[in-house]
């Protein structure tokens, strides 16, 4: 019997690597949104710090309270910039996943190309196995047949000649 071989196998091969080269891009994008997240995060939970400590000194100078408005500045003008990263890496993961779902898309034709390839040579290879077993069959059947019938010069290769051709159907 022949092995099962999709012609396709390189190609197939291919388009999986392709299809986790882009997840593995798509998850890059991903990682730089977490990160500018905590970047958010964080200058949030700075700002609210630096504004309790002020409060908490209880009395402030003038110099204090304009340095805290210059750090709510700063914070807000980062704020800002970071949200515009965001909205920029939000489309490039959008751009990414449509890519990718093409990507995974083009390998499960090709999976599926090859699933009914495999059904096929399957299938084909049950009749001929079929075929082999039939014609195997009807060669003992005659050779059982013949030396039933005393014929010429009997069975010289050791099968059981004792076997009934009635019994066998």
């Amino acid at each position: 019997m022949k092995r099962f071989a999709f012609s396709l196998e390189q190609v197939l091969a291919w388009r999986r690597m392709q299809a986790r080269l882009e997840s593995l891009r798509w998850e890059q994008i991903r990682a730089e949104l977490r990160g500018i997240e905590m970047q958010r995060e964080n200058l949030r939970v700075e700002r609210e710090r630096s504004a309790a400590r002020l409060q908490a000194a209880g009395s402030a100078t003038g110099a204090e309270f304009a340095a805290l408005d210059r750090f709510r500045k700063y914070v807000d003008a980062e704020q800002l910039q970071l949200q515009r990263k965001r909205v920029e890496c939000d489309k490039r993961m959008t751009a990414q996943a449509r890519i990718l779902a093409a990507k995974e898309r083009d390998v499960k034709v090709l999976e599926h190309l090859r699933e009914r390839k495999l059904t096929a040579w399957t299938a084909q290879m049950d009749r001929e196995t079929e075929q082999v077993a039939s014609e195997a069959f009807l060669s003992r059947w005659k050779v059982v047949s013949r030396a039933a019938r005393g014929g010429a010069g009997g069975p010289s290769h050791g099968l059981d000649t004792r076997v009934n051709p009635a019994q066998v159907k």
